[in-house]
């Protein structure tokens, strides 16, 4: 008997299907034939068997088990008890419903990240925050846990949980109980100033769940970005290392020297952090006091700077550090020529998230594509309203997006349109209005063709 190993996910995708390593999120595209036949070894545990079920589905047989078995993705089956009384025909009939049904539709068949925000309540005021509307209705934590129970049946790869500050949520432990429960990889992005030491010890010993501290630099100026001191950020920080949890960083570049950034890559390289992200700042929240709007050459720029400062200082050392941004691919047109090969998983995957492989939820359930979008569409379902399922598939904001492609002559004949379609919609909405697909993306760092 054979199954999938534990920390693989199996998707059926309207181009075949995908295999994804839950641990470090390296993905293989399959064909048709390949995802059917895994997908039928995942509910029989059996590899002849599993072939019959194949053969009754598809023609094709294009498939290779020893392939699979080098790649390290099947394993042998530990327990076996429940594979024996199996319905064949009804499994047949399970995965040919499940596969016409994603053949229908030319995007992927559930999010890939599901980020939620159960409250919007803060006790900072970052001078980067990208949320502008900090409303206080908060759906129930039934309603979550519903929500991300639905999650994990659709094959979403993972949570993120936003805020806000998500250590104020009242039901904040219930719901990360809920979730170690289910068994999704999560992240919860907080301040750390908050945590409660109950909710600590969830994290503590949570297998599913990684906490991420936001901190900006290791100097005064963390006070003047978040309203926190830096000390209390490493407090939170030391706390999970001196117990042995993985944790990581995230800071937004904004105004900080290269020489602060410097120091943060010292304490990450010292302190072994999980990972360490910078995003850049693009100021889409006209409330923050930052004047300066990073561009993403300066974010490539501030990359290799980095990578030369970590060669330089720790050699072959391995520092996961990523210097992150929408569309940050245009600050690097060089490899234009290179992506031409990209699978049809990548162009989705490379491009904007935004319904293709990415779906937000606010405190009160509004629906949302990503956050840019809040002051600039009404959402169009609730999840208090609709099952999680049928929103992807069908609200009518997110069909839009997904058949609304780029017209700018300049975006055509660019190499990246294969999946960047005109760069950040949010962006190009927010300047252009209804004609935004006329225009790039004008943080695309491409120059006009």
């Amino acid at each position: 008997m054979h199954a999938l190993k534990e920390n693989i996910l199996l998707r059926l995708e309207y181009f075949g299907g995908i295999l994804i390593n839950k641990d470090n999120f390296s993905r293989y595209q399959l064909n048709s034939s390949e995802a059917i036949f895994l997908r039928a070894l995942e509910k029989v545990g059996d590899i002849e068997k599993a072939a019959v079920i194949h053969d009754d589905i598809i023609n094709n047989k294009d498939y290779d088990i020893d392939k699979f078995l080098k790649m390290g993705v099947i394993e042998e089956e530990k327990s076996i008890k429940d594979k024996f009384d199996i319905n064949i025909q009804k499994v047949i009939e399970t995965i040919k419903q499940d596969y016409s049904e994603i053949r229908k539709h030319k995007f992927l068949s559930a999010p890939l990240e599901l980020t939620i925000y159960p409250t919007l309540k803060c006790n900072l005021n970052c001078k980067f925050c990208f949320l502008q509307n900090k409303i206080s209705n908060e759906i129930t934590c039934e309603k979550w846990i519903e929500t991300i129970s639905q999650a994990k049946e659709m094959g979403v790869l993972s949570i993120s949980i936003l805020g806000g500050e998500p250590a104020l949520y009242k039901n904040i432990d219930e719901l990360l109980n809920a979730i170690e429960s289910i068994g999704i990889k999560t992240t919860i992005t907080t301040n750390g100033s908050k945590l409660k030491d109950s909710t600590k010890e969830i994290l503590l010993k949570s297998k599913f769940i990684t906490p991420v501290i936001s901190l900006q630099c290791l100097s005064e100026k963390n006070k003047y970005l978040m309203g926190l001191e830096y000390t209390d950020s490493l407090e939170t920080i030391e706390f999970f290392l001196r117990n042995n949890k993985p944790v990581r960083i995230n800071s937004v570049y904004s105004i900080q020297t290269i020489e602060e950034f410097y120091e943060m890559i010292d304490y990450v390289a010292v302190k072994n952090i999980d990972r360490y992200s910078i995003a850049t700042y693009v100021k889409s929240n006209e409330n923050n006091d930052i004047k300066v709007n990073r561009t993403l050459l300066d974010s490539r720029v501030l990359s290799e700077k980095l990578e030369q400062y970590i060669e330089d200082k720790y050699g072959d050392k391995k520092i996961n550090f990523l210097v992150e941004g929408c569309l940050i691919y245009s600050a690097y047109p060089e490899i234009i020529d290179e992506i031409s090969g990209l699978s049809e998983f990548d162009k989705l995957y490379y491009g904007c998230r935004a319904s293709k492989s990415k779906l937000e939820i606010y405190s009160n359930g509004d629906i949302y594509p990503c956050i840019c979008f809040e002051n600039l569409m009404k959402p169009t379902s609730n999840i208090l309203e609709k099952s999680l399922s049928y929103i992807w598939r069908n609200d009518s904001n997110f069909n839009i997006m997904r058949n609304d492609n780029t017209s700018a002559p300049t975006c055509i004949k660019c190499g990246f349109n294969i999946f960047c379609n005109g760069g950040c919609p949010a962006t190009k909405q927010k300047l252009y209005g209804k004609k935004y697909n006329e225009f790039k993306d004008p943080n695309c760092c491409i120059p006009s063709i």
